[in-house]
């Protein structure tokens, strides 16, 4: 029973540190196509002088907002599931975080399927899918070991 307890753990910390490398993957991506052009309504060529300045600002503030709270997600998930691999103090504020960004996740896969119509963005979505899945699976990963520890450390009291 030792051993499948040991077990779980395992795969929470591994998974919990799946989910921090995504998150820093998930930052790097959104940075370098946004750098790259993909960014869809920046253009800060149809403005000139001031507002060119304001627009480039307030669009990049919106990103980096928006991207630092992606990552805080992740980190926030991951750091909490290492934690409960080592054996540390068990707060479930974590696991409810990472079921709802697993149905977030979820329900968010078949909108992939309309960007996979176009040629030049087949490459992009399928990678896109492919994160996401394996983000998906490290966090049912995590759901499941944590529930497989909860139900062998009643066995274990009783």
């Amino acid at each position: 029973m030792q051993d499948k307890i040991r077990k779980y753990s395992h795969d929470i910390y591994i998974s919990g540190l799946g989910v921090v490398i995504l998150g820093f993957w998930s930052l790097v991506k959104t940075i370098l196509s946004i750098t790259a052009g993909a960014a869809q309504g920046f253009n800060p060529d149809e403005y000139e002088g001031f507002e060119r300045i304001v627009f480039t600002v307030v669009f990049w503030t919106i990103i980096l907002i928006a991207s630092a709270f992606v990552l805080w997600i992740h980190m926030f998930i991951g750091i909490n599931a290492m934690k409960v691999g080592r054996g540390e103090r068990r707060k479930k504020r974590f696991l409810i975080v990472c079921f709802l960004l697993m149905v977030f996740l979820i329900f968010e896969l078949p909108t992939y399927f309309f960007t996979l119509s176009t040629e030049e963005a087949f490459d992009t979505a399928l990678a896109a899918i492919t994160v996401d899945l394996t983000m998906i699976f490290l966090l049912g990963s995590i759901l499941y070991s944590n529930k497989q520890i909860s139900k062998l450390n009643n066995k274990k009291r009783k």
